[in-house]
């Protein structure tokens, strides 16, 4: 009797490491997702707020991990997914694939291959 109940003990406590483990490597989506997500539906030639651009991403990835819903900060309510964003088109800025006004607006000028298919399989489709 002594034996399960030390073994029960042992397997519990092993449980609750596993799901604390698995908590703890629970991680943010990559930002090049984000970024797929976004340049796949932002509008072309049009300046876009920030705002919008949230949207954007919310309507169309529903992966977000507990991670990303999870505030920056204790003292902020904005998601992680946001900062998430913003650094993923920041990296862009820096390359020109996207443009900023210095307002929170952001615009893309040229397709990029990606968005080329997916414009084309959309033609195909009616």
């Amino acid at each position: 009797m002594l034996y399960t109940i030390f073994w029960t003990t042992v397997l519990t406590l092993n449980l609750k490491a596993k799901n604390k483990q698995t908590l703890q490597t629970t991680m943010t989506t990559p930002i090049n997702t984000l970024w797929t997500v976004l340049n796949a539906n932002i509008p072309l030639q049009q300046w876009v707020d920030i705002s919008r651009l949230y949207e954007i991403v919310e309507q169309n990835f529903d992966a977000f991990t507990r991670d990303d819903l999870a505030p920056v900060m204790t003292t902020k309510k904005e998601p992680t997914w946001h900062r998430n964003v913003r650094n993923a088109l920041q990296r862009r800025k820096v390359s020109g694939e996207i443009l900023y006004d210095g307002n929170a607006n952001y615009r893309i000028d040229r397709p990029y291959v990606w968005r080329m298919i997916k414009e084309a399989i959309n033609a195909l489709n009616g």
